[in-house]
């Protein structure tokens, strides 16, 4: 028959082995070990870089280049020396409008709710 101090190692035994399967560390340890082992074999793409850029700046450089081609079609079609300079016009203004875009784009990430 047990006696009273065996029963009480038991209950502790037990008690300790209930609190070490409920523990949540050990979860989020092992949660943010796998994402540090992920990370570590994980390359640095260019792809990444791109996402890294903000949209406004991204936006801004497409409406330029946009224009740039308008600008050159532009400025072959007419083959006169006020067509330069409109081709110039054409990629300020598509690098304006690229950058509203891009800033629009921004804004629906930006946090607009209750700060509380």
């Amino acid at each position: 028959m047990p006696t009273e101090q065996d029963e009480i190692e038991r209950l502790k035994r037990i008690r300790d082995r209930q609190i070490s399967a409920r523990d949540p560390t050990i979860k989020e340890k092992q949660y943010h070990a796998r994402l540090s082992s992920k990370a570590k074999n994980r390359t640095y793409t260019f792809k990444d870089a791109l996402k890294d850029i903000q949209s406004k700046w991204m936006w801004m450089f497409v409406g330029g280049l946009i224009g740039l081609a308008f600008g050159l079609l532009f400025s072959y079609a007419i083959p006169e020396q006020w067509a330069d300079y409109a081709g110039l016009f054409m990629i300020a203004i598509g690098a304006a409008l690229g950058r509203l875009v891009g800033a629009a784009v921004d804004s629906r990430s930006d946090d607009w709710g209750r700060k509380y």
